[in-house]
């Protein structure tokens, strides 16, 4: 018959427990990291550990710890290829170059710009080359059925070329200076 009372515990189960315990942790977090190649973090989530939990039990394995290092420690794997590299760039033609192609190609646009600012000036200190651009841009789309692409890098362009050549719009806009 045993002579132990229900809620006694012999002095040496306690540490047995511990060791089973350590056992299940230690192969736990081996195979996580195994699962996961490696990766700490991954395997931290996999086993549902908190942050602090996992290092700790991990820092108590070093063996584990050092089969399994840190990215900092870890050796980047030699490229298998050769890494790829962005599609050449076009090389396109300067804006100013690209502007009086474009104003060649559409004399009307600067006539009707002109209509524009005139309109909103009226002698008042300044105007908007955005404002006049966007009632240009709704006028030509209203007229046309087909929308003439108004791009605007122009804008600043046309601004400067309306200053010069339309005495009474002669600093109407403001302008920075151009950087190409």
């Amino acid at each position: 018959m045993n002579s132990r009372a229900p809620g006694d515990v012999d002095a040496g189960m306690p540490h047995l427990v511990e060791t089973l315990r350590e056992t299940a942790t230690r192969e736990a977090i081996d195979a996580a990291l195994e699962q996961c190649g490696g990766n700490r973090v991954a395997a931290r989530a996999l086993l549902k550990m908190s942050k602090t939990t996992f290092f700790r039990l991990l820092a108590s394995f070093p063996d584990i710890a050092e089969r399994y290092p840190t990215r900092a420690g870890r050796k980047k794997a030699a490229p298998e290829a050769p890494p790829r590299r962005a599609p050449p760039m076009k090389v396109r033609a300067a804006i100013q170059t690209r502007f009086e192609a474009f104003h060649s190609a559409h004399p009307e646009v600067y006539e009707e710009l002109v209509k524009v600012a005139r309109r909103q000036f009226r002698g008042t200190g300044h105007i908007g080359i955005g404002c006049c651009w966007e009632v240009l841009r709704w006028r030509l789309q209203s007229r046309r059925g087909k929308k003439l692409k108004l791009d605007n890098t122009w804008r600043s362009r046309y601004a400067r070329m309306i200053q010069a050549r339309e005495p009474e719009l002669a600093g109407a806009f403001r302008t920075r200076r151009l950087r190409s």
